[in-house]
């Protein structure tokens, strides 16, 4: 309702007649009229706003708000008055002190005026110049599954003060059973404390303590007490809040997918992010999800946008949709995000997803060619595969599996680099009983393409195959067995190296902290053991679960990268033939985390060198980056440059494992497990430096078998990529369009 300066005086005019009807008995009555706030905001109708009588308090006259529609959100108090001895009780006097209430409030200490009149009096409890209000919000917390989480409260002041604003705080139980330390039967921690807000600033923060179980149980409460400290300002006009105890030990995990979409050849098209449960709840399971810029910038590219998701109980999905609008540039993809948080009922299995806007008139760098799946046209043995490997004539390709403990090869046709598949071995196949197979993780081949060599990580072991050159087939030549009794640092072997020479092959124990060294007979390809360096209490500084191996070009140095110890390794390789420590490793040094400036190396998981020994790259599991270091002719290492997932224009990487770098040194391919990513960086030749230029995701496009993608190996004719996809059970195809005749800007049109 719009209310006039003309409604006003028009309702006073009928409160005076009024009063004024009453002239022969009552005198007229003195006016406070006027806004009423309760520390700036509004006061909610039906509250009841009072005059009371100074030392008294008896109500002199009550008015409920938003009863008279004349006065819309303001307030009249007719006070009744006279001025004949002796005094009517109930009525006032001019000069008469009072007091206003909002509520329970003061919010006013007028004196009472001359009879008849009307006075404009704006009134609210902040006016009494009390300092700021305050109050304390309440919150939620998931409740952990064990230890102790922290449960964050906001105070909050309306406006800010001049001095600082010291509270004290308390917790007390409420559904919720606290306690002195976290124990059985106990919620959270008893807690008492001091807040201090600075001058200028309009809050601050209480944290508590909520201890962790794994017992499934309702949600629970806990209360948090706010009161202000002696001689400090401000109003208390919240006192309490609640903390709400979510309870985590029964909740599904919720999945956001990332979004693809073609950009629109005119106006907007609709970008859907799809969101699932990992199974229906008995609650409503919610997330709140907001848009950020990357390489695709709103309102331009898309229109931001902000929201929260719900599912209904018994419910397994929702949807995200985000507009995209129709640009006229010649770039091959851009990308922004979607934040999410402040998830209920739920465990969101990822802060941030991409949305991808692909320009379909740019042909992309890989085109799709096949998925090989397992128990799909007669394929097997590569369930979770986790390996893969091309022959160096690139005849066949070899794949393992961790979970069967099985090896299958495949044909592979030359033209397009598709697989046909020929068979599968494990310790069940016909002549092949001997086959230490126990968690098979990775394998390699030798340069003359003679033999194979798997890692068997749970059967903590190498097992050495002889391959058929022309129709690729394999026997089994040995076990190099590692563990308790034998080569200990062949526990958990988890990755091998063979020199570019094909003198030696390095293993990388990561239950041992160690790498194993071996002498390879060119003849038949068995492998005598040389050293181990890291074991034996000669530990280099970083090697924890080391991981991923290469050596430099002229095979002088082998870089190790330790998963735990988020470090990279660098070893002297001895290279003269006719030394007794052919072959063998001195440890030169070690970049880690944290240490001289070192960063970036978070759970190093694998590293990469190009043909000219001069770029090195790792990839950070744990940063969900990559890091290129510059190698000086004394083998000597230095950061450059980092890419972490969510930088721009690089939604993916998400869980980064596998680096691959191309024979002809033009592409590197990284694969990010969590987010069922490949990113595709392009290397200037000139500078060495690596530009962006594209990320792939599964379910995107034509791609839907590239789940938890691992592992990838690029044909020896550059033609090729083949990515493991672990969760699909599959191996993904790729062309490299780069092969092709394409522009100056790196990307091909559909057109030619």
């Amino acid at each position: 309702m719009k209310i006039t300066t003309r409604t006003i005086m028009v309702g006073l005019a009928l409160l005076l007649a009024a009063t004024t009807g009453q002239a022969r008995i009552d005198q007229p009555s003195h006016i406070f009229y006027g806004n009423a706030t309760l520390y700036g905001q509004a006061v909610e109708s039906g509250t009841n706003i009072e005059v009371r009588s100074v030392p008294d308090g008896d109500i002199l006259v009550r008015y409920e708000m938003g009863r008279d529609p004349a006065l819309g959100d303001q307030y009249a108090l007719p006070i009744r008055m006279d001025d004949v001895d002796p005094r009517t009780e109930g009525r006032a006097r001019p000069g008469d002190e009072v007091e206003i209430y909002i509520g329970s409030q003061l919010a006013a200490e007028p004196v009472v005026g001359a009879i008849g009149r009307a006075v404009r009096l704006d009134i609210d409890p902040q006016h009494l110049g009390t300092g700021p209000s305050i109050s304390i919000h309440d919150t939620e917390v998931l409740e952990g599954d064990s230890g102790i989480t922290t449960a964050t409260l906001q105070v909050e002041m309306n406006t800010t003060h001049d001095e600082d604003i010291v509270l004290e705080w308390e917790t007390e139980d409420d559904t919720a059973v606290g306690g002195p330390e976290c124990g059985a039967g106990i919620d959270f921690i008893h807690e008492t404390g001091q807040i201090v807000i600075p001058a200028g600033a309009l809050s601050g923060n209480i944290e508590v303590s909520v201890c962790g179980d794994t017992v499934p149980q309702a949600d629970e409460t806990f209360l948090v007490h706010i009161q202000p400290h002696a001689e400090s300002d401000g109003v208390i006009a919240r006192p309490t809040a609640t903390v709400t105890i979510i309870d985590d030990d029964d909740i599904p995990d919720i999945r956001v997918a990332d979004g693809w979409l073609n950009v629109p050849s005119s106006g907007t098209a609709e970008m859907v992010f799809n969101v699932t449960l990992s199974r229906s709840h008995d609650r409503t399971v919610s997330f709140d999800w907001q848009t950020q810029d990357g390489s695709a910038t709103a309102p331009q590219d898309y229109q931001a946008a902000s929201g929260q998701v719900e599912i209904e109980p018994g419910r397994t999905g929702s949807e995200i949709r985000v507009t995209v609008n129709a640009t006229n540039d010649d770039i091959p993809q851009k990308s922004f995000t979607l934040h999410l948080d402040a998830e209920r009922q739920g465990q969101l299995e990822r802060s941030t997803v991409a949305g991808i806007i692909a320009n379909p008139g740019i042909e992309p760098l890989l085109r799709h060619e096949q998925d090989v799946v397992h128990g799909e046209e007669g394929v097997t043995g590569i369930p979770d595969p986790t390996s893969v490997v091309v022959s160096p004539n690139g005849d066949h390709v070899y794949v393992t599996s961790e979970s069967s403990g099985q090896i299958t090869s495949f044909f592979r046709r030359k033209a397009n680099g598709t697989l046909e598949f020929l068979a599968t071995i494990d310790d069940g196949t016909e002549g092949f009983a001997d086959v230490n197979l126990d968690g098979p993780v990775y394998l390699v081949i030798s340069p003359d393409g003679k033999n194979i060599y798997v890692a068997a990580k749970k059967g903590n072991a190498i097992v050495v195959f002889a391959r058929n050159i022309d129709n690729g087939e394999l026997t089994h030549i040995e076990n190099i067995q590692g563990g308790e009794g034998a080569i200990e640092s062949l526990s958990d072997v988890s990755r091998l190296h063979v020199s570019a020479d094909g003198d030696h092959l390095y293993a990388s124990g990561s239950g041992a902290a160690a790498v194993a060294v071996f002498e390879r007979d060119s003849d038949n390809g068995s492998l005598s053991y040389l050293e181990s360096t890291g074991s034996g209490g000669d530990l280099p500084q970083g090697m924890d679960r080391p991981a991923g191996l290469t050596l430099s070009p002229d095979g002088s140095q082998l870089f190790v990268s330790a998963r735990h110890g988020n470090a990279l390794l660098v070893f002297d390789r001895e290279q003269d033939a006719e030394s007794d420590d052919y072959g063998r490793l001195t440890h030169h040094t070690t970049l880690q985390q944290g240490l001289a400036g070192v960063t970036d190396l978070d759970g190093a998981i694998d590293v990469a060198i190009d043909s000219a020994g001069t770029n090195l790259y790792v990839a950070a599991e744990n940063e969900a980056g990559m890091t290129r270091l510059v190698r000086d002719g004394d083998g000597n290492l230095e950061i450059v440059e980092s890419w972490k997932r969510g930088e721009t224009n690089l939604p993916g990487m998400g869980g980064t494992q596998h680096l691959q770098l191309t024979p002809d040194n033009v592409e590197m391919f990284v694969t990010g497990f969590d987010d069922h990513s490949l990113t595709i960086f392009l290397r200037d030749d000139d500078s060495d430096e690596l530009e962006i230029r594209a990320t792939l995701f599964n379910n995107q496009g034509n791609i839907s078998r590239m789940g938890g993608p691992t592992d990838m190996a690029v044909s020896p004719d550059n033609r090729h990529l083949y990515v493991v996809a672990n969760e699909d059970n599959a191996i993904v195809v790729f062309t490299r369009m780069t092969n092709d005749d394409i522009f100056g800007d790196g990307f091909m049109s559909r057109e030619d």
